[in-house]
């Protein structure tokens, strides 16, 4: 009864969103990127149990440690254009290769106890280049949104069975856009640029509950609460220099900022048959949220609805010093669709889905080294400045990962 009643309050807490309106765009961990994050139910990966569910951390055994590496290839984002799936391994020479370190955690346990520290980058936009209208007009787009959380966690097995846990992270959120714009009005040209900037910190809780129902059947469940913001401030920037002379210039800082990271709850469920096969599934309900980004003219009305997202996994072993994975997921935007006629800004509108697959390699019954990647993609709009009006545009993406990881238990 209890049980039952813990599912009920998580599912129906009320959440708020972030700026990011997609949350599978980067998959945390080793195994759990291999098994397309579907890791609430399961346990032995320090990089991603604190994020997924921390009450796993206490199903594990002595001390590990557990880093993994992106090594991020991001060449098929565009304004302005949609381009097909198909054709773009084609085009994989256009880009360039960003490393960064999307998890990595520690955990170490005691009797009934489990004590852990974990960092994670869930979030991550990068672009820079032209943002092109349906008439060919083009402005030019810098766009940079990442975030870091830092956080500690403690896990209890209250029964051979039954596990909870706790994850508390401290989360750093940086954003920049700029904006440069050509606005030609017969024999005047003017050229515009817009600088916007975020900072913002908050704290996160996530709570875990974990189960074996039976010798190979597990249950996970985690709810992540709504952040609590504990500092925010944003800066804006405008100029325009036309032919006929600059006009006065805007350069505004310590604006107030708001960033609202979601309330996340999911349910997972999982058959594993330790050293031979795993098969795992994670659904995840988002609540909805409305709220400015800045205190200020400038600010943009960031809107979310309610999604659901899937993950699917498997695992298999082949031979005893080798595990491979394979999995697929979800990845559904929370923001509403935008309308064909817009006079404002409005979040990214882009639903994507992706698969992902790695192998790790057991060099000693302690030690591992994973190597493999995630491809992640989809098609949907955004609105941009483009000649001095806000504009509806295609926007694609197609975005692969090459992911290497280790772990090592003592």
């Amino acid at each position: 009864m209890n049980k039952v009643l813990l599912i009920i309050l998580l599912i129906f807490s009320r959440g708020a969103y972030s700026a990011f309106s997609n949350y599978n765009t980067l998959l945390l961990g080793e195994r759990a990127a291999g098994m397309g994050g579907a890791y609430t139910s399961l346990s032995g990966d320090p990089a991603a149990c604190s994020f997924y569910n921390p009450a796993t951390l206490a199903r594990m055994e002595g001390t590990s440690l557990s880093a993994a590496v992106s090594v991020y290839n991001k060449y098929e984002t565009n304004f302005g254009e949609q381009r097909d799936f198909a054709g773009a391994p084609l085009r994989v020479n256009q880009g360039s290769f960003v490393p960064i370190p999307t998890s990595s955690g520690s955990v170490f346990t005691f009797r009934n106890f489990a004590f852990g520290l974990s960092i994670v980058i869930p979030d991550s936009i990068t672009y820079e280049g032209e943002v092109k209208s349906d008439n060919g007009n083009i402005s030019l787009l810098s766009l940079d949104d990442k975030s870091l959380w830092v956080g500690g966690n403690i896990a209890v097995n209250f029964s051979e069975s039954l596990a909870a846990g706790l994850t508390m992270y401290y989360t750093s959120r940086s954003y920049s856009r700029s904006i440069t714009d050509r606005i030609e009005n017969g024999a005047e040209v003017s050229i515009t640029n817009e600088v916007k900037t975020l900072s913002n910190n908050s704290i996160i809780y996530i709570l875990g509950f974990y189960e074996e129902l039976t010798k190979n059947w597990n249950l996970g469940l985690s709810h992540r609460f709504s952040s609590l913001e504990v500092s925010g401030h944003g800066t804006y920037f405008y100029s325009s220099v036309a032919t006929t002379g600059a006009l006065p210039s805007k350069n505004e800082d310590g604006i107030l900022s708001n960033t609202i990271i979601p309330s996340k709850t999911t349910l997972g469920l999982s058959y594993e048959k330790k050293n031979d096969l795993t098969l795992s599934m994670d659904l995840s309900y988002y609540g909805a949220e409305k709220y400015y980004d800045l205190q200020h003219s400038s600010g943009e009305l960031i809107t979310h609805k309610n999604i659901w997202n899937i993950n699917l996994g498997m695992e298999l072993f082949p031979k005893d010093w080798l595990g491979v994975r394979a999995g697929v997921f979800t990845n559904f935007s929370a923001s509403p669709k935008i309308p064909k006629n817009v006079s404002q800004r409005y979040p990214d509108s882009i639903d994507m889905w992706g698969f992902s697959a790695n192998a790790a390699i057991y060099t000693s019954s302690q030690s591992s080294l994973t190597l493999g990647g995630y491809w992640v993609g989809g098609k949907g709009h955004s609105t941009q400045l483009i000649s001095g009006n806000i504009e509806r545009v295609p926007l694609s993406m197609q975005t692969f990962t090459l992911l290497v990881g280790t772990t090592f238990r003592l």
